[in-house]
């Protein structure tokens, strides 16, 4: 959870078997709110998508997810 409120992106001060970890911003409550009627890995996904739909790094969630 931690890299969805980082600005630390592993893979670039580490190398490429680190997460391409370009999301940043959430809030704990924006998570805590996600994870509320959630059951798989994809629905907390879109879940969060939908907390903060006007951050900007929101379009990397995906990339994010697809590595863990």
């Amino acid at each position: 959870m931690i890299d969805l409120i980082d600005n630390f992106n592993q893979r670039s001060a580490y190398g490429s078997l680190y997460p391409q970890d370009r999301v940043s911003g959430y809030t704990i409550k924006q998570i805590e709110n996600s994870l509320k009627n959630t059951n798989s890995w994809g629905e907390w996904k879109e879940h969060i998508k939908q907390q903060n739909p006007s951050n900007p790094t929101n379009g990397y969630i995906d990339e994010l997810f697809n590595h863990w």
